[in-house]
């Protein structure tokens, strides 16, 4: 799991992540995305009761959803995860994304 604590409570509309490390690899060229695990599959959770399912493409791009919350914690739970090298076993997230107004 992932928390973010925001400052204040906000309306949130859409969160999302990069499900892995969206790197290529500046020396050899070689995508480091596909060496390590990807996430396949998260829940949000938002202090306010909020739960929001999200499944995602093995791309590593930002993928959103919308969602209508009102929340200062905002948890990641990852759920499933698609597998990289054998020697790669852990599942890096590049980037979360919290969108909405306060």
């Amino acid at each position: 799991m992932v928390a973010i604590e925001l400052p204040a409570p906000a309306r949130i509309t859409r969160v999302g992540l990069i499900p892995g490390y969206a790197k290529t690899d500046p020396t050899t060229g070689k995508n480091r995305f596909a060496e390590n695990r990807r996430i396949r599959e998260v829940r949000w959770h938002f202090d306010d009761g909020t739960v929001v399912g999200q499944r995602l493409q093995d791309q590593p791009t930002m993928q959103q959803v919308a969602v209508e919350a009102t929340a200062s914690r905002v948890v990641v739970e990852i759920l499933a995860t698609l597998p990289g090298d054998p020697d790669h076993d852990y599942t890096p997230i590049s980037d979360i994304s919290v969108v909405g107004s306060s």
